[in-house]
């Protein structure tokens, strides 16, 4: 059996996509343990780090196939012949715009579909990746997801992170795909419902919550006696952060950490620079100083266990970072997201429904940010140890509801591999 993984993060330099990776690998080994595990990388050397036996696919063989760097082209001569060579294997409207696309770039479309037809499957390892902020990641996951179902294949999505509004173009992808997945798991409920139901399709889903949260340990101990309030400053364009607000935000929480008696520990989430975003660590570093607590190693080869052990050590996360919470609340610690943007707003907003409305939000972009602010510290750092208990027991919930969404997935696979092996044998 071989299996074909589109990992939201495919450089593997965000911590929370790569621990949900892990996850995806640890369970797809344990129900079916002798797949072939095939994974969409731009980062080969970090792949095998996670697991020396996936098998990374190149991510731009995957992105020319869908087209994120090339434009759909109109001449219809070639495109006409090719499609209708295409037909006796993409059974569905999508092999025009294949045969339209290889008019343009070139690129025969059987350089991906081969791959896809000898996969038993294909399925995406979770991430936020329904949205109008990372474009290029959506429609390859959608276009991907179409292929295979056009090829029929079986297809899942685990711990989709959805947010709205998206482009009517991405809608209509969602359309066609959605309705086709053996198994759509959701992060959170607030907005990946109500953007299902405006697909008007009739739509099998369900919310597991995020599936990073199957990284942490159930027995790592966190107690409001840990010594560090942990910190998260991510600067880039996708959050919008206004620069003026950082002063402010120094100064409101160092003040705390010293009255209370407690370190700053820079907990770092995406930890590879690209073009217009530092590293969590980079940013979070320079605007703390010598004031916090930092990594004695590169920060560049991280891994998702030393940052969950890391944020274990903590009292309190204060961060901009979506997944610096999820491995926090799992963990029992309370968690401050800040936001200065309606994307991060919705994806905390949706974490912290999914943890009982236990953790707090802080507007960035309001006059009184810093009032918010001072009154979440003081609600977050009083929490009892009774909440603390109610965070963890709710993430061993949605752990639970996401085993189940992937060993039910896992048993249909396995199923439909002994109801063809006769077939093979002959």
């Amino acid at each position: 059996m071989r299996l074909l993984i589109e990992n939201g993060a495919a450089h593997l330099g965000n911590l929370g996509d790569a621990a949900m990776l892990q996850i995806a690998v640890q369970r797809l080994r344990k129900y079916l343990p002798e797949a072939q595990l095939h994974v969409v990388t731009g980062n080969p050397g970090k792949l095998r780090g996670i697991d020396p036996e996936l098998i990374p696919l190149p991510l731009q063989a995957v992105e020319e196939w869908v087209g994120t760097k090339h434009a759909f082209a109109t001449p219809k001569s070639r495109a006409g012949r090719l499609s209708r060579q295409l037909k006796a294997q993409l059974k569905w409207r999508f092999a025009a715009r294949a045969a339209r696309r290889f008019v343009k770039t070139g690129r025969h479309p059987d350089n991906l579909v081969p791959l896809i037809q000898s996969a038993s499957a294909v399925l995406s390892s979770g991430g936020g990746l329904i949205n109008r902020k990372f474009p290029k990641n959506s429609h390859r996951l959608l276009h991907t997801l179409r292929l295979a179902q056009a090829l029929g294949k079986p297809t899942a999505a685990f711990g989709l992170g959805i947010d709205e509004p998206v482009d009517q173009r991405m809608q209509g992808y969602c359309r066609d795909v959605f309705p086709g997945l053996s198994c759509l798991a959701l992060r959170e409920s607030l907005v990946g419902s109500r953007f299902i139901a405006n697909l008007g399709r009739p739509i099998r889903w369900q919310v597991t919550g995020d599936d990073a949260i199957g990284l942490v340990p159930e027995s790592l101990p966190s107690t409001p006696a840990a010594r560090h309030i942990g910190i998260n400053i991510r600067l880039a364009r996708h959050t919008a952060i206004p620069r003026q607000t950082l002063p402010v935000l120094k100064n409101v929480i160092s003040s705390r950490a010293r009255r209370e008696q407690l370190r700053l520990r820079n907990l770092p989430v995406t930890v590879i620079e690209r073009p217009h975003r530092d590293s969590d660590c980079k940013s979070t570093s320079e605007l703390f100083g010598s004031e916090i607590d930092q990594w004695p190693e590169d920060c560049q080869n991280l891994t998702p266990r030393q940052l969950i052990l890391a944020t274990g050590q903590c009292r309190l996360v204060i961060s901009v970072s979506y997944h610096a919470c999820v491995f926090a609340l799992a963990l029992g610690i309370p968690t401050i997201a800040l936001y200065a943007d309606p994307y991060y707003h919705n994806k905390h907003a949706g974490l912290c429904a999914m943890f009982g409305n236990l953790s707090s939000l802080v507007d960035l972009r309001q006059p009184d940010f810093e009032a918010q602010l001072q009154t979440a510290l003081d609600r977050e750092l009083n929490r009892d140890r009774g909440q603390r208990l109610r965070l963890r027991e709710l993430a061993a919930r949605q752990r639970g509801l996401s085993e189940q969404a992937y060993a039910g997935f896992c048993q249909k696979l396995a199923a439909l591999s002994q109801n063809r092996q006769p077939e093979t044998d002959q």
